[in-house]
């Protein structure tokens, strides 16, 4: 019985090391091979990502060839990761990662759209940078400084029309720096281009 107890305690601290290994909070050297679309083009040059984990959502930086003003949001859950990418300088790039990851590389597919109408598509690999490699400074981008948030919520609207004026459906107006509040909603990623 007491080899038994001590073999269980064993895995447990291994199962205990690998969850915390497989944290994607760090720098990536991404590397694309091509199946289909245009010429390779931006995708050339490879892409460094910079990615914070926080529980199972990812954000970040990155670069792609010579350009640095890469957005980055993800999910990652259990070993499998869904990133996209967004280079928001003309002309705009959208990238999606899609695959898995273990605690030094992703693998997957990739599919990638400009706004020039250019497509690729293929396979990714990435690593963790190692001491010397990824260094990159991203782009400073003015409209996604933080400014002043403000939250419509349109149920509250609709609760409080009176009298005559009350009607099922009105407009709504909204800024960039506004959020649209959902009740009852799933979570609602949204993508700026």
């Amino acid at each position: 019985m007491k080899t038994r107890i001590c073999l269980l305690i064993a895995f447990h601290i291994s199962a205990c090391y690998a969850v915390a290994v497989s944290d994607l909070s760090s720098t990536w050297l991404i590397g694309f091979e091509l199946e289909g679309g245009n010429d390779v083009g931006p995708l050339a040059g490879g892409s460094v990502a910079s990615i914070s984990e926080a529980g199972s959502t990812l954000c970040g930086r990155s670069t792609l060839g010579g350009r640095n003003d890469g957005f980055l949001i993800g999910l990652a859950e259990g070993r499998s990761i869904d990133i996209a990418i967004t280079f928001r300088r003309s002309p705009v790039i959208f990238v999606r990662l899609v695959g898995g990851f273990d605690a030094g590389e992703m693998r997957g597919r990739f599919s990638a759209y400009s706004s020039d109408g250019d497509f690729w598509m293929g396979n990714f690999s990435a690593r963790r940078a190692g001491p010397g490699e990824g260094r990159a400074s991203y782009a400073e981008d003015a409209d996604l400084a933080p400014k002043p948030t403000v939250f419509i919520d349109p149920e509250a609207i609709w609760s409080e029309q009176q009298g005559k004026e009350r009607r099922d459906a009105f407009d709504i107006y909204y800024s960039r720096d506004t959020v649209l509040m959902c009740r009852n909603k799933p979570m609602i990623w949204q993508w700026w281009l």
